[in-house]
C-alpha cells in the first residue's frame, strides 16, 4: 500500500493525488495537521517536514515533481508523460512554471483574502499584483492549449495534474478564466468530468469547510514560505508581511536537510 502524507488544500499534494488516481493506484491518505509537521513519522517520510510525502513499500519520496516521476517510472501504465522527448520537456517546464510562478501568485492572493496577512492599501496592492499575475497565467495556459485537448497533449497527464490545482484555486478566489480564454474554459469543463478531479474537489471542499468552521485558528497557523513564495512577496511589495510573520511566528521556512 502506498501512503501519502498530505493536506487537501496543498496544490502539490493535489497534483500527486491526481496522478495516483489517474493511474488507478490504491493509496492511504494521512492528513497532516498543524501539530504533525514535527512528528518523527512525517520527518522519516520527508526530512523537510513538508507535505506531500510518499512512502511506497519502504521507499520514501519527497517533492511533488519527483513523486510524479517516481510513479511514472514504477507504474508506467497508464502513461502520464508524453513519449516524445521534446513534448516531455515542454510538459516538465509547464509543471515547473505552475509549481513556482503560478503557485506563488495564488499563494499571495490567499494570504491576503483568506488569511488576513495584509490589510488596507498594502493588501489592496498585493491583491492587484496577484490578480495581474493570474491574468498572465491564463494567457499562458490559453496558448499552451492551442491545438491540444490537454496540457499534456491528447490525453490527461502530469501537465494537467500540475495545472488543475492552480486553476481551481484561482476560481475559488474569484479569478475564473474569462471569455478571452475559451480553451482554458473548455479544458476545465472536460477535466471536471474526470473521476480523479471530482474526488479532488470533494477533498478540498471538505477541508475548506473545516477551516471555515474554525477560521480564527486557521489564520493563526504558521504558513510555510518556500523560496518561490518568499521571492514573489519580496518582489511585489510584501516585505512588511514577511517581516511581521517572522516576528510573530506565523511564517515558517523549510528545514535544512
Amino acid at each position: 500500500m502506498i501512503t501519502l502524507y498530505e493536506h487537501p488544500i496543498s496544490p502539490f499534494a493535489r497534483k500527486v493525488k491526481l496522478a495516483l488516481r489517474e493511474k488507478g493506484l490504491d493509496f492511504k491518505r494521512k492528513i497532516v495537521g498543524p501539530d504533525d509537521f514535527d512528528s518523527p513519522e512525517l520527518s522519516n517520510a520527508n526530512p523537510r517536514g513538508e507535505v506531500p510525502a510518499l512512502v511506497d513499500d519502504g521507499t520514501a519520496v519527497f517533492d511533488s515533481t519527483v513523486m510524479c516521476e517516481y510513479l511514472e517510472d514504477k507504474y508506467p501504465e497508464p502513461r502520464l508523460y508524453p513519449a516524445e522527448p521534446a513534448e516531455r520537456a515542454r510538459v516538465r517546464m509547464l509543471e515547473d512554471i505552475a509549481d513556482t510562478q503560478h503557485e506563488a501568485a495564488l499563494w499571495a492572493l490567499f494570504e491576503i483574502r483568506f488569511f488576513g496577512r495584509g490589510t488596507g492599501e498594502l493588501g489592496e496592492a498585493i491583491t492587484a499584483r496577484a490578480l495581474e499575475a493570474v491574468a498572465r497565467m491564463y494567457d499562458r495556459l490559453e496558448a499552451e492549449l492551442d491545438g491540444r485537448q490537454y496540457f499534456t497533449g491528447d490525453s490527461f497527464g502530469v501537465g494537467d495534474c500540475a495545472v488543475m490545482p492552480h486553476v481551481s484555486a484561482a476560481s475559488m478566489s474569484g479569478a475564473k478564466a474569462d471569455e478571452d480564454h475559451p480553451r482554458v474554459r473548455d479544458w476545465v469543463k472536460r477535466t471536471r468530468e474526470r473521476e480523479s478531479v471530482q474526488q479532488d474537489r470533494a477533498d478540498v471542499g471538505a477541508a475548506m469547510a473545516t477551516m471555515a468552521a474554525d477560521a480564527e485558528a486557521a489564520a493563526k497557523r504558521p504558513r510555510q514560505y518556500r523560496d518561490h513564495r518568499l521571492e514573489w512577496m519580496m518582489r511585489n511589495g510584501g516585505e512588511k508581511i514577511v517581516a511581521d510573520g517572522v516576528a510573530n511566528g506565523s511564517i515558517k521556512f523549510s528545514r535544512d536537510l
